[in-house]
């Protein structure tokens, strides 16, 4: 029996969720096609519906302040900037900062296959 409900598939400028509540939200691949304006609008769909404590998890690549991007992201970012308005890799210190703004915590920094990463942030009071 399974314990998931298909996928809900919502724009993230929507004004509202298309779930009135969560226990999680996993969202893969999608900030670094969106444009950088949505990564707020993310943050603010996540905190309307998940519980204090509820884990809102990131996959896909990210840049760091500190090191230099990956050759095959490199290339990937040029991919995506070609192809989709406002595409591109993010910067990991500016996602968590809006994060930290809309009351999410980054709680793990996971190094995952073909240069990704899975990013857990955890909703505060």
């Amino acid at each position: 029996m399974p314990n998931f409900l298909e996928p809900l598939g919502f724009d993230l400028f929507d004004a509202q969720a298309p779930v009135a509540a969560a226990d999680a939200i996993y969202c893969a691949n999608v900030i670094h096609i969106a444009p950088p304006e949505a990564i707020p609008h993310l943050f603010r769909h996540a905190k309307s519906v998940l519980p204090s404590g509820a884990p809102l998890i990131l996959y896909g690549p990210f840049r760091y302040r500190e090191r230099e991007l990956e050759p095959s992201n490199l290339s990937f970012n040029e991919w995506l900037a070609e192809r989709f308005p406002g595409g591109g890799i993010r910067e990991f210190e500016t996602v968590r900062d809006i994060a930290n703004s809309a009351g999410f915590e980054i709680e793990a920094d996971i190094e995952m296959p073909a240069n990704n990463r899975l990013l857990v942030f955890r909703r505060g009071r």
